[in-house]
């Protein structure tokens, strides 16, 4: 693969290429609040807060191992071969330039290909973007076209699929990315003239709950999820699920969170509830650092949802890692058969 792809590339800007809140109004949105800029009508949504995920000593490592790490030439390489090699082609340094990131869905979420949009706070050099983007598409043939909306300027191109993809600047540290219509959306919303999440009745209490947390998400069901669904020997009845939603932190040395599925099914819930519970001592048998895993997570029932909380000790994980190490090395090598590949 001799190009980058132009969606790859911005997405690539937006997230940097690791593999990896209440009302609008016109202002500066910042890492707790991208919530503020999500369109009413969003299916799903997903928030991450990479300002605090910073901190943490697992991202220090990361980022450590990108700065050693050299890009395959003759792929993304042709392009961007290092990390410093990105920092100086977009002005943007992962370790201390990103803030936040939020990205919404819109419509069915079960169909592979859907509007979307994607927000991301941090701090960038707007003409090293746009330089690295615009070398991006003339090696693709492409052409990269712009339009005025709400006096801000939309670039729209085309993704891989040949549909149109826009993405636009909001000084001092915002760039959106999506399709048109989501879009343009999110910039009435930024101007105080759209509604976000807010204003939907139905998603806003559940968006209250999760911001402000590290990642937190929230997913509207698709129609043909909520129905009896068989499980194994047990059917579950989802008639009456509405929503999933949930967040997670870092808080003393653990992993902390909680999931939520708002299912108005009193009665389903418990049968449910009480049959995940059932089987929770059988991960003992795995050895006791799967014991003390199932023994952090806590699975409860409502009239009208089913939660789950954990909280995962640093030194809990670590014992994980190494059991399942130790479980990999013990595996017997496979047996090769004569006339095998």
């Amino acid at each position: 693969m001799k190009k980058m792809r132009v969606t790859l590339v911005m997405m690539a800007v937006l997230v940097l290429a690791l593999g990896f809140f209440g009302c609008g109004g016109k202002g500066k949105a910042t890492a707790s609040n991208l919530f503020t800029l999500v369109p009413e009508n969003a299916a799903g949504v997903f928030h991450l807060d990479i300002k605090k995920l910073s901190t943490l000593e697992f991202y220090g490592k990361m980022i450590d191992e990108l700065k050693n790490k050299e890009a395959t030439p003759g792929k993304q390489g042709e392009m961007i071969k290092n990390y410093q090699d990105f920092v100086n082609m977009t002005g943007i340094d992962p370790q201390k330039d990103l803030y936040a990131l939020v990205f919404a869905g819109f419509g069915d979420l079960n169909k592979k290909d859907i509007d979307f949009v994607m927000v991301a706070n941090l701090k960038y050099d707007q003409a090293k973007i746009m330089n690295l983007i615009k070398t991006a598409i003339q090696k693709e043939n492409k052409e990269l076209a712009e339009e005025t909306y709400q006096d801000l300027i939309l670039f729209k191109t085309k993704d891989e699929e040949g549909k149109d993809i826009v993405f636009s600047f909001i000084p001092p540290e915002l760039i959106v990315l999506g399709r048109p219509g989501a879009v343009k959306q999110t910039i009435d919303i930024y101007k105080g003239k759209g509604k976000s999440m807010a204003a939907n009745k139905v998603a806003a209490p559940y968006i209250e709950d999760i911001a402000g947390e590290m990642g937190s998400f929230y997913v509207k069901l698709p129609d043909d999820v909520k129905k009896k669904q068989n499980a194994g020997m047990m059917e579950i009845d989802l008639t009456k699920a509405e929503c999933m939603y949930g967040k997670v932190d870092y808080k003393s040395s653990a992993w902390v969170g909680e999931i939520q599925m708002v299912c108005h099914n009193e009665a389903g819930n418990k049968q449910l509830v009480d049959a995940i519970n059932g089987m929770k001592g059988m991960a003992a048998m795995a050895g006791p650092e799967f014991g003390e895993l199932v023994a952090q997570i806590n699975l409860t029932s409502s009239a009208d949802a089913i939660k789950l909380t954990f909280s995962l000790t640093e030194e809990l994980i670590k014992k994980l890692e190494k059991k399942v190490q130790e479980q990999k090395a013990a595996m017997p090598p496979p047996v090769v058969t004569e006339g095998t590949e």
